[in-house]
């Protein structure tokens, strides 16, 4: 099996009732792009776009090659260790850590250790992956 090409990781909490400032606040560190409900933000693209529901994000930057292992625990590093406090966050809104994951070629992958799991489960988010394979890669 081989690494990962690149990878992605975000950390993404969305509802209507969500105020940026306080979820800021909250975990201690700035987003990297977040807008209340109906609110116009740019994306990391360059794009304006209305907020179809309050979102605050965090990223962590893309890596080459991928080492979701390193971008999580560099993520949750900067952010607050109070359990109680993702407990309400997690509570209150839709959130989740969204890993983009570019394979090298068809069996490509990376562990996590029970750590890193552990980590994500004490947080109670769910993890959103996204695989994109190699166009180039021929499937037998």
């Amino acid at each position: 099996m081989g690494w990962l090409k690149e990878s992605s990781v975000s950390l993404r909490f969305f509802g209507d009732d969500l105020v940026p400032e306080e979820v800021t606040s909250l975990l201690g560190c700035d987003p990297t792009v977040s807008a209340t409900k109906g609110s116009t933000f740019t994306t990391s693209a360059g794009k304006s776009k209305t907020a179809q529901t309050g979102m605050w994000r965090l990223e962590q930057e893309r890596n080459a090659p991928g080492d979701i292992e390193a971008q999580i625990v560099g993520l949750f590093a900067r952010l607050t260790n109070d359990l109680k406090v993702w407990q309400s966050l997690t509570s209150r809104f839709e959130s989740d850590l969204f890993c983009g994951l570019w394979l090298d070629g068809f069996n490509s992958g990376q562990p996590l250790r029970a750590r890193t799991i552990s980590m994500i489960s004490d947080r109670s988010l769910k993890v959103d992956l996204d695989i994109y394979g190699d166009p180039e890669q021929e499937i037998d």
